[in-house]
Order: C-alpha cells, then sequence, then structure tokens
C-alpha cells in the first residue's frame, strides 16, 4: 500500500494507462465542536496538494458544520491520533472507498448507455444524446460548440427556445460538471432539460417556455472524462502546469476576485487558480460565449455536489451584496418546495456565511460583471454519506427535487406574492426542518519510527527551467513521497532524490519523457540505515568512533570529559531548543593566552547529518590528547569552541522517528514541522535558496532566528564575536569546502585568502585516503542558499577564517554514511584543519607579543 502518500493526480497516468485505486480508503465524517478542532482541520486542509494521503472532500468551514475526509490506509491511524485530543465527533460512513467506485463502475458497462438517470453517463454518451435531441426536437433545440478544451474536446451544449415565435425573452444560462468528479451535477442538468421538453406538467412547461434556455451539462470536459477513464476523483482541468502537476481549478479561473482568498497559487492543489485569471481553455471559451448573451440574461444556475446548499453571490464576503435579500427570499421559498418532495435539507446564504471563502468562481464573475438579477448555485445531495460518489439510484429524486427549486425560483421571481409567509407553508416546513438539523448537528504524535523500505535514491539533471520549477513545486508539497537529498539548483546541476516505491515507476516515466537518464545510487535506503553502525545500547561510557550516538550519549561524554580533564575542558551551555533540550558544547582551552584566539566548530544544525558530530566529537578528543606534534601545535595555539550537535531537537527525531529529518521540531502547521535552522539566520535572510512554506526542507522560518536554537547560539556567538578567529560549520554530504557567501558568486572580503588557503587544505585532506574535495564559496560551488550560519557570522564579526566543510560521500551513501566511514572522515578532516591553520599562520606569523 502507500507509504504516506496518495496519488489523487500525479503522473501516475502520464500513460494514461492505468486507473488510479482506492483499495481500503475510508471516507470519515468529522464534525468540529469548537474553534480549535476546527483550526486543526482547517490548518490540514490548507497542506492538501495532488500528492496528500487524504483528501477533502469538503472542506472545513465552520463549527458543527460536517467535514468529509478520505484517508489512505497507512495514514488512517495518524488521523484517529490528530482526532483523538480533539473536540470533535467522527464516524466512518465508507469503509473502503474502492468498493464504491467499482459498483459505479459496473453500472457503466462496456457499451454506450442510453441517457435515462439509471446510471452515471460518460462525455460521449452525454454529447451524443445532446445530438439526438437536436435532432429530434430540431424546431426547439440549437447544438452548441463555442470552442474546445485544451486536450481539443468540444464543449458541447444546447440552446433550448419552445417559443422560437416570441422574440427577445430573456436567458436562462445552466452548468454543471464544471468540476470533473461531481458526476451527480451533469446528470441533474440533462434530466431538467428532458423534463423541459417531455414534461406534461403545466407549471413545468410554463417555466420552460417563458425563457430562452442554454444548458452546458459538462463545462470542464478533459476533466469529466478524465475521471471516467483514470481517476474517479479528479477535480480539475488537464491542463498540464509542471512536470508532476496537472490542471487548474476551472472555478477559481474567472477573473472575479481572482486569486484574493480561497484559492492556491500551487500548480499541485486542488483549487489552483491558474498562472492568470481565463488561463483555462475551457473556462475562456465560456466566458467568451457568455458574454454574447448576457444582455438579456436574466439567471445563472450553477451545479456543484454535495453538502446540500443553495448559495448566493459573492464568495469573497460575507457581506449581504446587491440583491442578496431578494434572492435569499426568493431561495428560501425554492428550498421549502424542494424539501416537500423527499424532506431532504438544504440550507441557503451567501458562500463564505455558510461554506467557505472562494474568489475565482464563475457565479460571481457573472453577478459582478453584468448584474445578472437571478444568480444562485447548488450544492446537490448529499451530506457526505456517499459524497462525490452518489448511488445512481439517487439520480432521478435528486433531479427530481432540484428541478422542483428551479421552477419555484422563476415562479417566486414573476410572483413575489408566493414569498408571504402566510400562504408559503413550503417555505415554513424549510425554516423548522433546517433549524432542526442545525440544533442536532494538537500536534500529530506518534511513537511509530519512520521506515524507508524499497525507498530509492536516484541522482540526475533536470534539463529545463521548467523542470526545475516542477521539483520546486514538489519539493514544497508535504508527505509527496520525494525526499531530496540535495537542493534543487537549476538547470544542469544534478538532483539526488529519494523515492517511495509507489512513485518510482511515475518518475522514471517522467524521466523518459524528458529524456533524461538517471543513476541510482541506492536500492534500498532502509537497507543502508539498518547497516549504518548505530548501536542502541551503546552507553556513554564506550563512547567510541565505531558507531554513531544518540544526544544523551553525546552529551554524557561531553560531561565526562569536561570532569576528567578540567584543566582544559569547560562544559558550555549554548542556550536551548524549542523542545527545551540543553544546547551543549565545549571549551578546549591548554592556554589560558588563547582567550583571545577562538576557534568555533558547530555540527549537526542539520539533523541527519550524523557524520557531522562525530567528526566533530572525533576532533575533540584529538585536541585533547593527540601527540602528533602538529596537532598539538594546534590544539595550544588557539581556543576551540565546539558544539557538536547545533539542533538538538532535529537530532533526537532522526534517531527516534525519521532518519531522514533535517531541520528543527517547531510546529508550523498540522503536517508540517520545523524551519531549516541554516536558512533562520539574519544576514541575507529569505534572498535566496531558501523557501517560504513550511513543509519545504528549506524553510527559512517566519522570521530571523525565530527557532529557540539558532536564537540561543546567536547570541552565544555575539558574546564571543570580537575574539572569533575561525568558524567551522560541518555538514554533509558531497566532499566540498565552501567559503561565504551564498547569496552571492562575487569575491568578497579575504575570499583570494580562503581559495589559496582552501585549495592546499584539500590536498592535504586527500594525501591519507585519496578522498577529492572541491573548495569554491557556496553559490559559486554548490547552490545559492541565504540565511546561514557562516555568511552571518563572516559578515557580523568579520571572521577570518570561515569555511563550511560537506563532508564524505558523493551520494553513494549520502547521509546514511557507514559508520567504519567515521575514523577515516574524522582523520582526513583533521588533516585539513591542521592545514588550514599552518596556512594561515604562514600569512599572517604571530607576533612575540601575540
Amino acid at each position: 500500500m502507500k507509504s504516506h502518500l496518495l496519488i489523487l493526480a500525479l503522473a501516475v497516468t502520464l500513460s494514461l494507462a492505468e486507473r488510479v485505486t482506492y483499495n481500503n480508503y475510508k471516507l470519515y465524517k468529522i464534525i468540529p465542536k469548537d474553534k480549535e478542532a476546527l483550526h486543526v482541520l482547517k490548518n490540514l486542509e490548507k497542506q492538501s496538494t495532488d500528492f496528500s494521503p487524504y483528501d477533502f472532500w469538503s472542506d472545513p468551514a465552520h463549527v458543527n458544520q460536517p467535514v468529509s475526509l478520505m484517508v489512505s490506509p497507512d495514514f488512517q491511524h495518524t488521523v484517529e491520533d490528530m482526532l483523538k485530543p480533539l473536540n470533535v465527533t467522527k464516524e466512518v460512513v465508507i469503509q473502503d472507498v474502492q468498493k464504491v467506485f467499482d459498483a459505479e463502475k459496473r453500472s457503466l458497462g462496456n457499451e454506450l448507455n442510453p441517457v435515462n438517470w439509471t446510471l452515471y453517463n460518460t462525455l460521449e454518451e452525454i454529447n451524443n444524446w445532446l445530438e439526438d435531441l437536436a435532432v429530434e426536437f430540431s424546431e426547439y433545440i440549437t447544438i452548441l460548440k463555442p470552442g474546445k478544451s485544451h486536450e481539443g474536446r468540444d464543449i458541447v451544449g444546447v440552446k433550448l427556445d419552445l417559443t422560437p415565435e416570441t422574440a427577445d425573452k430573456e436567458v436562462v444560462f445552466m452548468e454543471a460538471n464544471i468540476h470533473a468528479r461531481e458526476w451527480i451535477t451533469s446528470a441533474a442538468t440533462t434530466y431538467i432539460l428532458n423534463e423541459f421538453l417531455r414534461s406534461t406538467d403545466e407549471n413545468v412547461l410554463a417555466v420552460a417556455r417563458r425563457y430562452v434556455w442554454y444548458f452546458f451539462p459538462v463545462m470542464n470536459p478533459d476533466g469529466f472524462e478524465y475521471s471516467h477513464t483514470t481517476n474517479r476523483l479528479w477535480r480539475k482541468t488537464r491542463t498540464r502546469y509542471n512536470i508532476f502537476c496537472w490542471g487548474a481549478d476551472p472555478n477559481r479561473n474567472w477573473d472575479s476576485m481572482w486569486m484574493v482568498t480561497g484559492a492556491s497559487q500551487n500548480p499541485c492543489s486542488d483549487i489552483y487558480a491558474g498562472p492568470v485569471a481565463f488561463s483555462e481553455p475551457s473556462v475562456k471559451v465560456m466566458k467568451d460565449f457568455i458574454e454574447t448573451i448576457a444582455d438579456n440574461m436574466v439567471a445563472y444556475l450553477d451545479f456543484h455536489s454535495f453538502s446540500q446548499m443553495l448559495l448566493l453571490p459573492y464568495g469573497h464576503t460575507t457581506e449581504h451584496l446587491d440583491n442578496y435579500q431578494e434572492m435569499r427570499e426568493i431561495g428560501e421559498y425554492a428550498l421549502g418546495r424542494l424539501t416537500s418532495l423527499y424532506n431532504t435539507v438544504y440550507t441557503i446564504g451567501n458562500v463564505p456565511e455558510i461554506l467557505y471563502e472562494v474568489s475565482g468562481s464563475s457565479m460571481d464573475w457573472v453577478k459582478a460583471t453584468f448584474k445578472t438579477p437571478i444568480v444562485y448555485c447548488w450544492e446537490l445531495r448529499d451530506l457526505g454519506s456517499y459524497g462525490f460518489v452518489l448511488p445512481a439510484e439517487q439520480i432521478i429524486p435528486t433531479s427530481i427535487e432540484t428541478l422542483e427549486s428551479v421552477i419555484a425560483i422563476f415562479e417566486a421571481y414573476v410572483d413575489r406574492s408566493l414569498l408571504d409567509n402566510n400562504n408559503n407553508p413550503s417555505k415554513m416546513k424549510f425554516l423548522l426542518v433546517a433549524l432542526a438539523t442545525v440544533a442536532l448537528s494538537a500536534t500529530l504524535a506518534t511513537s511509530d519510527k519512520v521506515r524507508y523500505d524499497n525507498y530509492t535514491l536516484f541522482r540526475f539533471v533536470p534539463k529545463t527551467k521548467a523542470m526545475v520549477q516542477s521539483l520546486i513545486d514538489l519539493e514544497s508539497a508535504p508527505l509527496s513521497g520525494y525526499h531530496f537529498f540535495s537542493p534543487i539548483q537549476g538547470e544542469a546541476q544534478p538532483v539526488d532524490v529519494l523515492i517511495s516505491p509507489d512513485h518510482q515507476a511515475e518518475f522514471k516515466a517522467i524521466l523518459e519523457e524528458n529524456n533524461i537518464e538517471s543513476e541510482v545510487l541506492v536500492e534500498d535506503i532502509q537497507k543502508s540505515i539498518d547497516n549504518e553502525g548505530f548501536r542502541p545500547d551503546t552507553l556513554a561510557g564506550s563512547f567510541d568512533w565505531r558507531a554513531y550516538h544518540t544526544l544523551d550519549e553525546i552529551y554524557g561524554w561531553l560531561r565526562s570529559i569536561a570532569s576528567s580533564y578540567p584543566d582544559r575542558v569547560t562544559l558550555l551551555y549554548g542556550g536551548s531548543t524549542g523542545q527545551g533540550r540543553d544546547i551543549l558544547g565545549v571549551r578546549i582551552s591548554h592556554n589560558p593566552a588563547n582567550a583571545e584566539r577562538i576557534v568555533f566548530i558547530e555540527a549537526n544544525i542539520h539533523a541527519r547529518e550524523w557524520i557531522t558530530s562525530a567528526v566533530a566529537t572525533f576532533i575533540i578528543n584529538q585536541l585533547i590528547g593527540n601527540t602528533d606534534a602538529e596537532v598539538r601545535h594546534l590544539a595550544e595555539s588557539y581556543d576551540f569552541y565546539v558544539f557538536p550537535v547545533f539542533n538538538p531537537d532535529g537530532f533526537v527525531h532522526s534517531h527516534t522517528t525519521n532518519r531522514l529529518w533535517r531541520k528543527t521540531r517547531t510546529q508550523y502547521s498540522i503536517f508540517c514541522y520545523g524551519a531549516d535552522p541554516n536558512r533562520n539566520w539574519p544576514y541575507q535572510w529569505m534572498t535566496g535558496g531558501a523557501s517560504n512554506q513550511p513543509c519545504s526542507d528549506t524553510y527559512g522560518g517566519p522570521a530571523p532566528l525565530s527557532e529557540p536554537s539558532t536564537l540561543s547560539t546567536s547570541n552565544f556567538i555575539r558574546s564571543i564575536g570580537r575574539n572569533l578567529e575561525a568558524y567551522i560549520s560541518l555538514h554533509s554530504y558531497s566532499q566540498m569546502l565552501l567559503l561565504p557567501y551564498g547569496h552571492t558568486t562575487a569575491h568578497l572580503d579575504n575570499y583570494d585568502e580562503l581559495m589559496l588557503i582552501g585549495r592546499q587544505a584539500i590536498q592535504d585532506l586527500s594525501r591519507r585516503y585519496g578522498t577529492q574535495y572541491v573548495v569554491g564559496n557556496i553559490a559559486e560551488t554548490i547552490y545559492v542558499a541565504t540565511g546561514g550560519s557562516m555568511d552571518w557570522v563572516k559578515n557580523e564579526f568579520q571572521v577570518p577564517i570561515s569555511y563550511t566543510y560537506e563532508l564524505r560521500d558523493l551520494g553513494q551513501n549520502g547521509f546514511i554514511l557507514p559508520a567504519e566511514e567515521i575514523i577515516p572522515t574524522g582523520l582526513e578532516t583533521l588533516d585539513s584543519l591542521v592545514s588550514i591553520f599552518r596556512s594561515y599562520e604562514l600569512l599572517h606569523p604571530r607576533t612575540d607579543s601575540e
């Protein structure tokens, strides 16, 4: 089953050869009982993308309003845990969504079916039926094909005029299935069209004859077709916006308060509004067509599902604008008529006051542009028991009651006396039933350790800016199944990405489509993790460099050496983290005269880079006891301040829960924790190479020094800043020696000197094992990255020696470097440090007074 992912729209289906299945996915109905519960659900919804392991079938909008949430099998436990502390009621309304789909599919059959409202019809069946009507009722029906969709399909509608001899009649426009998965909407609109042609009910015929009607049963033909052939839950269009993400929401793409609220700029989101208003060909076609009939348009009727609501403009505000009160009164009357048939209860109001904020919708655009008097949006059956998969046996009753409400609207619009409560028992019944219905009606934590069985580490080189942007969008998507081991730098720059088994076939298809070759670096990352050499039973008393150690073991060892060598080792307190952990380091001082010549070394600011704290502790040990003359000279010439773990919260999480965790553990949304502590420092913060998305691994935080750990350590560094001779930051991986700065390729400060020293250092590093490094500033050597600790220190204190190491290896193991490489990595890194300070002292000889 899927590992923390839900392929709602991914390029799984690039070839369109395989249908997306939802075996054992559950549909929950959740009712938030207070604002806190509602807030948690809203945050969860905001993080939703095409790749999420859940899908909101109805959005969290108000306290006591039901929310429908579909959840993948692997994520159900997480959702259950999330809901436990919240004041909610919940029930599972569908145990296995795929079984419902399968029953729906069987009703479709293999042959073309007639349109008779006993089953849901395909696009071809609906369009053929419209063509047949135009032949059968040629004097009344005109086929309309105003334009084509993105994939070249006709957008087919009909014009119905039952009294063509009467000129200058007002126009009514009716649209459905602008959202592809809402099949009940096209079924209901075709039913209404059929009744206008065949009914013997004089009330129906009177309304039908009074106007010229324009019916467009499927406003989104590409998406509708895709929902039948490939993904039953597809919602959007099928325009391709990046390598991984398809479609815009055609009901967020109209130029009415476009992108103001309730829409997304992320192409992977179900509510992506498109790059600009009217970007979608189907939307632009229908906009142009509506403009041709707008002068005579008295009504615009828009059909959606589900929730049993009658919505009025506008979606961006709860203010009652234009003729709201009039339309509400007519709507209440109409819903009274609707309820009288099957006791189906609807609510009424403008969009945000009973549903949620939304902008860029077709209804709002029509109302704002043409001031059309009658504008309504129906959210048809049901209240979430079946949601988008309403059983076919409900098509006819849904259509009958919907038709009744349509007729009632136009009767009341002509005869306002029908709105008199004394003459309106239907309205009173609606109000009483609705009132009765209303009256009836934390932090995710798991002890489970994340596993990466059969996750494969790939390396490939994106060739175009479009693909680079696609990768950036994907990297920001929570729970996408793609874990980026290396930052996305640009075209022709290698990307290392760990991919879940469920996504590997799609990934390979995407690369093949774009003529990109890839290399497998690690076939099964979990095997590497299992064989990494971490010994959970290791005790602090047996601290060595044959295994990776936990935070408690490292801190225990630091306390131990401070106690054992009080003449040269002092325990340092660098502050505390967001979760209240101490940030501990040590000062190694062999000579009190070195107090103004400080070398600061920090490691594991990125939690998953375990080799860095291992090397930092190895260097501490060598500085204390190594008898080699050059190492002794180095140790005795400076005071060393070494902090092996600059990000304790993340480091602990990488040991206990998720080996590949990188960031801090501050909670920024329901699913997104942590900021990148090496993008959170004040210098050039968020000017490049950092993300403003909390789910991104390079999230720079909401503000500089927002993370308690970076704030604490920056304050500590300030306290010694004027005495800093060197600042060394240890990272992995890539085998690089990096200079400031990350925001520019310009050679600033003492770049030339650092390059000279660095070239010699990497040459000396290679002598022991032949390990090859490269040297250069961050931006020119690896990628643009701002808000880093080294850059802040260099700019703030003009520290002469400033380097960041990217330790072993070149990607063969990546962050999961085997423990047997700790000592060789430590030895060659120490060799390079000896070289750096030897070269620096040759360039800047110490005087006797120093």
